[in-house]
């Protein structure tokens, strides 16, 4: 049987394949497609994953990020990186929003305008060929009894950036994004256990920054954000009731207008 859900387009629910994932994407291929869905949870799989941000269609910049992901999970960050390291796919899986509507319209006003997100089902990642890996918590193992702190740091989003893992010693994250989307930072974390997710070509001095530390900045060509297909079509519902219930308080708006309007007896 297949199909599409309204008003995505997308495939039912438990019919992601490698193919109609990619189908989705300007970042993803089959190949790639086919190492990410391995690394994900089995409910994942079976739930589907729907397209819920790209530049292309809704703008570059973090607010544009948050308020399409708004209370979508679980969230999947893609990123594609300029020549000459193009052939470079990498990400972050957490299984909750990148931003939610609870708190008001500043959902970072918080912690100092930070926000906590993930829990221990996150990891990093990075999908190419023969340098895919997956980077999952560390916060299990033995050795991280000592860093209790940066073990929770799955995840942390404001209004001026978003990253994945965190280090004490080194000073930096996973994976970090600022406001423009422009540029992505990628070093170790005691978080995810992992080394820097891509380190520079010979030759290219401008990658490393600050100077001396194990942080690199490339430069971004292509970013997507990919949400649960059911809680895409649970936004929509939702969508569509305040829509109904925004006419129907119209509509009793008129009635009482009519009625004040009409001669009395």
């Amino acid at each position: 049987m297949s199909g599409g859900i309204a008003g995505l387009g997308g495939p039912l629910l438990g019919e992601m394949t490698p193919a109609t994932l990619a189908g989705k994407s300007s970042i993803l291929d089959v190949q790639s497609a086919t190492t990410l869905i391995s690394y994900l949870p089995e409910n994942v799989v079976l739930e589907g994953l729907e397209l819920s941000y790209s530049p292309s269609m809704h703008g570059w910049g973090i607010s544009q990020l948050f308020s399409m992901t708004k209370d979508l999970s679980p969230s999947i960050l893609l990123v594609k990186l300029l020549p000459p390291y193009a052939s470079v796919v990498l990400g972050a899986f957490i299984a909750t929003s990148f931003s939610s509507s609870s708190g008001g319209s500043n959902h970072f006003s918080n912690n100092g305008g930070n926000k906590s997100l993930g829990d221990g089902t996150s990891f990093v990642f990075r999908l190419d060929g023969s340098h895919a890996a997956k980077y999952e918590w560390a916060g299990l193992s033995a050795e991280a009894a000592s860093n209790e702190a940066a073990m929770n740091m799955f995840a942390t989003a404001s209004e001026r950036f978003l990253c994945f893992g965190s280090s004490v010693t080194a000073a930096c994250a996973a994976i970090r994004i600022e406001d423009d989307l422009k540029n992505v930072f990628l070093g170790e974390s005691d978080t995810y256990a992992n080394p820097p997710l891509v380190e520079p070509s010979e030759g290219d001095s401008e990658a490393r920054i600050p100077q001396g530390t194990s942080t690199y900045s490339f430069p971004i060509m292509e970013i997507e954000v990919f949400s649960g297909t059911r809680s895409i079509m649970l936004a929509g519902n939702l969508m569509e009731t305040r829509s109904l219930l925004s006419d129907a308080e119209a509509e009793v708006m008129r009635s009482e207008e009519s009625n004040e309007d009409s001669p009395r007896g």
